[in-house]
Order: C-alpha cells, then structure tokens, then sequence
C-alpha cells in the first residue's frame, strides 16, 4: 500500500485549546501525505458501565480526522473493571468473558464505520507486565486468541468490509519477561486452530532494543533487522496457513 499512517493521540476535549491542537497537527499530517492515523479508542473509556456508551471525546478526534481525509485504524483497548473478576482500579486485565470486548468493538465499528481504515485488537498483548496482564504473571497466547476471534467474528457480521488486525507485538524475545512475536503468534494459533480465519492482517512492533541504538537493518547483537523480523512472521502465519495475510 501506498498509505502513510502515523501512531498519534490527538486531544479530545472541547476547549479551543484542544481544539486548535487537533486542528493544526490533523493539518500538518494531511499536507506531509498521511492517510491513516492509528489512534486508540479506550474500552474504559467508552464504555464505563455496560451497556452505557459515552463518545464525545473520541467523536471529536475522529470527525477531525474525517474532514481532513485521513482515515482512523482504531486501537481497541483495553480492559474494563466491570468485565474482570481480576481487578478491582485496573484497566490493563482482559475480560472474563470475550464477548464484552467484542460488543464493545462493534460499537465501535458500526459508530465509525465511513471513517476507519481498520481495527486493531488490543497493544502489544504479549506485553503481559504492562498491557494484558494476568493474576499468575505471565503471557496468555492462548486467551488472547479467544478474545481475537471473538472480536473479528463478531465485527465480520456487523462491518464485513472492515479489516480485523491481529495486536501489535513487542517482537523481541525478552527471556523470563515476555515471549516474543514469533513465540506469541506460533502459541496463539496452535492453541485455537483456524486462528488465522478471524483476523485480516498481523501487526508487530519492529522496535530495537532499548534504548534504541542500532538502525532497523542491524544484527549486531540481540538485534534483528526489520526484514528478518517480517520474515520470520511470515513463515509462522503460513505454518497454519494465514500467510497469505498482510
């Protein structure tokens, strides 16, 4: 694709210094050729209490972006209080149960739909001591994979033409921290077959190691370049056959 995207948050309040904030940064990305922001749309956010939807913020940031061209993909994210049994003040639990996520996903989809260029389920779920916690410290692949089918099943139905993404991975392997994206994408699809059927496209994060001292073509040391990394995703989707995805 030809697509510029940029990772951004844009203000959501009302004040003109809000205001004048969306406006010029949403000017300044459309005149350097951007197309597509990815921007998050907060599950506890949006849904404080179940069933009861609150979109103001995020309709201000996404009509901006709307009136300048430039197309949304929503990060959804991330847990909810009132969905976990886990938490009682945290936002980074999944839920219990897969279904509050993805109801809350085609909320989303069907409030968008003429400005998403796609959804992406969750951050860097691999990143368990910080986004997609657990009460037993560690990675769950195989529950993300729950949570990523229910999601793209249930936004299929509602938006069948919106494209479902796989949650950005940390890729590196972080030994006794966190498995890395090939460690976390291989575990996710051997633990629910046909995993690749639910989703459209796989996204990575392809940082270096911190701090960042090395460019995205090096392998001195732990790092890995950039092509490698989509390499070795590739050859892992298609070991269960999605690797015709982008």
């Amino acid at each position: 694709s030809d697509s510029i995207c940029i990772a951004t948050q844009l203000p959501r309040g009302a004040g003109d210094e809000a205001e004048f904030h969306r406006s010029e940064s949403l000017r300044l990305m459309s005149e350097a050729g951007v197309s597509v922001m990815r921007s998050d749309i907060l599950w506890h956010q949006v849904e404080s209490e179940k069933g009861v939807f609150t979109w103001e913020g995020y309709d201000r940031v996404i009509e901006a972006a709307h009136s300048n061209n430039i197309k949304v993909m929503g990060l959804l994210a991330y847990g909810n209080t009132w969905a976990t049994a886990d938490t009682q003040d945290d936002h980074s639990f999944p839920p219990d149960d897969p279904m509050d996520f993805a109801n809350y996903a085609v909320a989303v989809a069907e409030r968008y739909r003429e400005s998403l260029h796609s959804v992406e389920v969750w951050n860097e779920p691999n990143l368990w001591i910080r986004f997609w916690k657990s009460t037993d410290g560690g990675a769950h692949p195989e529950r993300y994979a729950k949570l990523l089918r229910a999601t793209g099943d249930a936004i299929r139905s509602a938006e069948p033409e919106l494209p479902v993404l796989f949650g950005g991975t940390f890729f590196h392997e972080l030994p006794n921290v966190m498995p890395g994206s090939v460690n976390f994408v291989r575990s996710a699809h051997e633990a629910l077959p046909g995993l690749g059927q639910h989703y459209d496209a796989l996204a990575y994060h392809p940082y270096t190691n911190y701090p960042p001292q090395a460019a995205p073509e090096s392998n001195e040391e732990f790092e890995i370049p950039l092509v490698q990394m989509s390499d070795q995703l590739k050859a892992t989707m298609g070991d269960f056959g999605a690797g015709d995805k982008a």
